[in-house]
């Protein structure tokens, strides 16, 4: 339910306006943002169907977040990980919960108009790739916040999960582009990838478009439905990205916010999918993260040495092909990823081998025992 805070800090003091025992967080600086803007949203390699799921190397930016149950998420950037406010406020006790599960005890912080959440929650997260599937997840998680949250607090706010060392950056991971503080109306179609219905398997669907069936005073939403032969958005995909291809980027549109559920109803009864527009959050993003897209335009051409062939979705090139299982055929470059990224990320940690592990799906989970013994200080 949305409440206005301002109606709340006259009866309980959950907030404050400053946050003393969070340390500074980790925006980009110019450069490193200006390096971001550089390599965001470019697929790594061509894209290649499986029965079983997405390959990983399709959608470098897609991530997981298992807080009782499978959520979906986005990388835009090293250290920060986008998806939809987990922070619920009962109306009745005052006091904020994830997800109506497990109660926050600390108070948490406004930074304007941002909602800092305690750091002693920062432990119940633990961050992993999805591949592994939670096995030896390991603790990064320096900040959460939630966009707007200390002005109204629902789930048609962005959430980021920012963390405390940088995530591995090569040929295989990487970030997708925020959009430009701009409408976007003119793209009507977008891909999502998540974690919906079986939750082990990454899956792709398509949507369209369309007027929201309710009113949204206050949030900015957009609404869609999916086009013919694609699935419906269901449990597993909360979280996701929309994600198009402006100016031969990748670039997040919204996140999938509310809607259907239950993966086995049938179409006509199931909600529709209703997205954060991200477009209207650009410029607080910003603020908070360092990532900043009115940099786009200063950015220079990729530098390249290297002619080792390496595919990236929409570059031209004279790379040499190489044969695939897949049914699309790649487009070449001369430019190695390789060698983009690491002229670029000068400050992130890289690794680079030709036979390192596909493995770019962030899996964040949510660590019960740790979570109970929290509760009962």
């Amino acid at each position: 339910m949305s409440v206005r805070w301002a109606l709340l800090f006259s009866l309980l003091p959950i907030v404050s306006c400053y946050a003393p025992y969070i340390k500074e967080h980790a925006r980009l600086n110019s450069t490193e943002n200006k390096q971001l803007q550089a390599t965001c949203g470019r697929n790594t390699r061509y894209q290649m169907k499986t029965l079983d799921g997405e390959r990983s190397i399709e959608s470098p930016w897609a991530g997981s977040v298992n807080i009782y149950g499978i959520l979906s998420s986005t990388v835009i950037s090293p250290r920060h990980i986008l998806l939809f406010n987990l922070i619920q406020l009962n109306v009745d006790t005052l006091k904020m919960s994830i997800l109506n599960e497990t109660v926050i005890a600390q108070e948490s912080k406004c930074d304007k108009s941002d909602l800092l959440l305690p750091h002693q929650i920062n432990d119940w997260f633990q961050v992993d790739f999805v591949a592994k599937q939670m096995d030896k997840a390991y603790k990064h998680v320096q900040r959460i916040y939630t966009i707007d949250g200390c002005d109204e607090l629902d789930t048609y706010k962005p959430m980021i999960i920012e963390l405390e060392y940088d995530m591995w950056f090569d040929k295989a991971h990487g970030a997708a582009c925020l959009p430009k503080p701009i409408s976007h109306s003119d793209i009507q179609e977008f891909t999502v990838f998540g974690l919906g219905p079986n939750e082990t398997a990454l899956t792709s669907t398509r949507y369209a478009k369309e007027a929201c069936e309710r009113e949204h005073a206050g949030n900015s939403v957009f609404c869609g439905r999916p086009l013919k032969g694609n699935r419906r958005l269901c449990a597993g995909d909360f979280g996701a990205g929309a994600v198009a291809t402006i100016d031969g980027r990748n670039v997040v549109l919204g996140i999938y916010a509310e809607g259907n559920t239950d993966c086995d109803l049938e179409p006509e009864t199931q909600s529709q999918a209703e997205f954060i527009d991200l477009s209207a959050y650009t410029e607080k993003l910003c603020r908070q993260t360092g990532i900043c897209v009115d940099q786009l335009e200063e950015t220079t051409a990729e530098p390249s040495t290297s002619t080792d062939g390496y595919y990236i979705s929409g570059e031209e090139g004279s790379g040499e092909s190489q044969g695939t299982e897949g049914t699309e055929q790649p487009v070449t470059t001369d430019a190695s990823i390789e060698a983009i990224v690491a002229e670029t990320f000068e400050k992130i940690k890289l690794s680079c081998s030709t036979e390192a592990e596909k493995d770019i799906h962030i899996h964040i989970r949510l660590e019960k025992d740790v979570v109970e013994k929290l509760a009962k200080k």
